[in-house]
């Protein structure tokens, strides 16, 4: 679990303990996205998905305190708008690329527009198709 104590604002550095060990830690400033999964919030990078505290709030509270920084792409997913590398449309429905990462996330009916309109507003670094 993260040891950071909660606040209104989140911290610099997630660290993810075991046993009073860190095991991992990510930078805030390189969390590509935030997921949730089985009741617990991870904060995710290319190199390592740090489980997070639950005292420092939901993904509803992370989107709140983040703004415009992350968008919502599913119930379960914000992501860095700057990490965004493309949208496209295939089988499954709408998807997005991460910058530099092989990841593709899937994008929920009801959040493609706010997706495509970043994108189109430059947050991303091409055009969605």
């Amino acid at each position: 679990m993260l040891t950071s104590s909660p606040s209104k604002t989140l911290p610099e550095i997630f660290e993810e303990t075991h046993g009073g060990r860190v095991i991992r830690k990510v930078l805030m400033a390189d969390v590509t996205h935030f997921r949730s999964q089985h009741k617990y919030l991870y904060a995710c990078n290319s190199a390592a998905d740090v489980m997070l505290d639950n005292r420092l709030g939901s993904l509803e509270h992370f989107e709140q305190t983040l703004g415009d920084e992350f968008v919502r792409v599913h119930r379960s997913t914000l992501v860095r708008r700057s990490c965004i590398e493309t949208g496209y449309a295939s089988k499954g429905g709408y998807m997005i690329k991460l910058r530099g990462s092989a990841l593709r996330l899937s994008v929920a009916r009801n959040r493609v527009a706010a997706v495509r309109q970043a994108l189109a507003a430059g947050q991303g670094a091409s055009k969605p198709t």
